[in-house]
């Protein structure tokens, strides 16, 4: 039986990447917790020229995303975070913001990390179902790549597996 697994030497990850989608016919990327967009940045530099929606609920990191992708006509920014069920959730803000989260924080993470520690009160923010916004938004039979990083809310996402292939 062949492996799935592609493996490469020498080869930085972003280019890795770019040059993945870019073989499965560029995708529609959702960039799940975008935080201040580096992922679509380094898409865009490794040379990947499909379709980013970028998806980010703390208000800062938001204006930066929406900063970096305002040139881009092929990158859309939404503030909100993404769930099961559309509505509003608490998000604990982190002094590093990329492990702010809407879940609390494990001592065990606040202990190795204590850069991550939450400063202030958890603020409110929009949370949308990618479903939803797929079906609003999007050609759903066009093939999708789902990048998460959402500090331990992956299964709370919510998105249907039949139109996430990639």
């Amino acid at each position: 039986a062949r492996s799935r697994w592609d493996i490469h030497r020498g080869i930085p990850l972003t280019i890795h990447r770019a040059q993945v989608l870019r073989r499965i016919g560029e995708p529609i990327v959702l960039d799940v917790g975008a935080n201040e967009g580096l992922y679509g940045v380094g898409l865009r530099t490794a040379g990947f020229r499909g379709e980013i929606h970028s998806f980010e609920p703390l208000p800062d990191a938001f204006r930066l995303l929406a900063e970096r992708a305002a040139a881009d006509p092929a990158w859309r920014t939404v503030e909100a975070a993404c769930g099961e069920t559309a509505g509003t959730l608490a998000i604990h803000r982190s002094k590093n913001s990329v492990s702010s989260s809407l879940l609390p924080m494990n001592p065990k993470h606040s202990s190795a990390a204590p850069e991550s520690a939450y400063v202030g009160e958890a603020i409110q923010c929009a949370v949308i179902t990618l479903d939803e916004y797929v079906s609003e938004h999007l050609d759903r039979s066009a093939p999708l790549h789902v990048k998460l990083d959402v500090q331990g809310f992956e299964d709370l996402v919510g998105i249907d597996r039949e139109h996430a292939r990639h």
